[in-house]
């Protein structure tokens, strides 16, 4: 069914991937929210995309997400953005909330992790392995614990966007999540899956508008 686009004053939308994807997942969005006036960084993390970092050089979240966090090191102290993650890039942007809380308006979770300070990936998915098995295949980044306070990642306003036939984060996990880490708001995208960039690109970008008008 066709979904009606809700036009917003400009925001600038900073697009960060999960695990074995690059920014050029998000294009499909891109696109609409550049057609609806708004500004769209989407950032590949070190080695992701066409990023020319060794992946095997790679040993710390910290380093994973250098390039997301010399974008927010290089952006004007006036106004904000609002920070997307899909996937296992929840990790990226919990990390970039605690560093940049002044320089984020909003921080929206699709289909994200979400973790509470403290936990790796492996103890988040401890219950629904399936996203943990997929990353296997060199991933010793998420074996580190992610660590972040009230006073910083606390002052961001957090959205999360629930994928409801999701069989990489299932719902009942982002439920989960969400009830043992309570974001502001929670949106619901209907017959999508993981890639919600994918199978519901227009409603992703409808709900994305939604938030930017409540961000501005």
């Amino acid at each position: 069914m066709e979904t009606n686009i809700v036009k917003a004053k400009g925001c600038h939308f900073v697009m960060v991937h999960g695990a074995t994807f690059g920014d050029w997942c998000w294009y499909q969005v891109t696109d609409l929210l550049l057609k609806a006036g708004h500004t769209v960084s989407s950032i590949d993390m070190a080695s992701a995309g066409i990023d020319p970092t060794n992946a095997d050089t790679i040993s710390s979240l910290q380093e994973y997400n250098q390039p997301l966090t010399d974008f927010f090191t290089a952006l004007p102290s006036e106004g904000k953005v609002i920070l997307v993650g899909h996937s296992a890039g929840g990790f990226n942007l919990s990390f970039t909330m605690e560093r940049f809380p002044h320089k984020i308006a909003a921080a929206v979770f699709v289909t994200a992790a979400m973790p509470l300070s403290g936990t790796t990936l492996p103890e988040l998915m401890n219950e629904d392995l399936t996203l943990w098995e997929s990353l296997e295949k060199k991933c010793p980044i998420w074996q580190e614990p992610l660590l972040y306070t009230a006073k910083n990642y606390g002052s961001v306003r957090r959205i999360f966007v629930v994928s409801k036939v999701d069989k990489v984060i299932v719902e009942a996990f982002q439920r989960k999540m969400i009830a043992e880490n309570p974001p502001k708001m929670v949106y619901e995208i209907e017959g999508s899956d993981h890639t919600v960039f994918f199978s519901k690109p227009l409603q992703l970008a409808e709900v994305l508008m939604k938030i930017a008008n409540t961000s501005v």
